[in-house]
C-alpha cells in the first residue's frame, strides 16, 4: 500500500489495533488520539518508515518493547495515558526530536534520555 498517513481519533469504540497494521511499511504518519487503545501491537516495529506516532488520550498502560526500532520516528505523543515507564532503551530513538508525556504515571526519566541528540522537545 502507497498510504502515507493513517489518522483515526475521537473514537471511543476503537480499544485496539490490528496487528495488519506493521504491514504499512511505508506508513509515516500514524495517530489514534482519543479514542480507548489499551495496547499497541508489536507490529508497529515493523513500520520503519513512521516518522509521527500520536497516540494521546488513550487507556495505554505501556508501550511495545520493540517502539524503539522506529529509528525515523521524529515525533512520539503519548501524552494523558496511563503509562509507568518509557521504552527502554531510549536512546534507540536516533532521530526523535518531540516526546510528549505527559499526563501519564511516569515516575522516573531515563537517564539515558540525554543520549537523544536530536531531541529538542520533552514534555513530561
Amino acid at each position: 500500500s502507497s498510504l502515507m498517513a493513517l489518522i483515526c481519533g475521537n473514537n471511543k469504540n476503537l480499544n485496539s489495533i490490528p496487528d495488519s497494521i506493521g504491514n504499512l511499511t511505508l506508513l509515516e504518519k500514524l495517530s489514534f488520539n482519543k479514542c480507548n487503545l489499551i495496547q499497541i501491537p508489536e507490529s508497529i516495529g515493523n513500520m520503519s518508515s513512521l516518522t509521527q506516532l500520536t497516540c494521546y488520550d488513550n487507556k495505554l498502560k505501556s508501550l511495545p518493547y520493540c517502539i524503539t526500532s522506529l529509528t525515523s520516528l521524529t515525533e512520539l505523543s503519548i501524552a494523558k495515558n496511563q503509562i509507568v515507564k518509557l521504552p527502554d532503551p531510549i536512546e534507540e530513538f536516533s532521530s526523535l526530536k518531540i516526546l510528549n508525556c505527559h499526563s501519564n504515571q511516569i515516575n522516573l526519566i531515563p537517564d539515558n534520555i540525554s543520549n537523544i541528540k536530536t531531541l529538542n522537545k520533552l514534555n513530561c
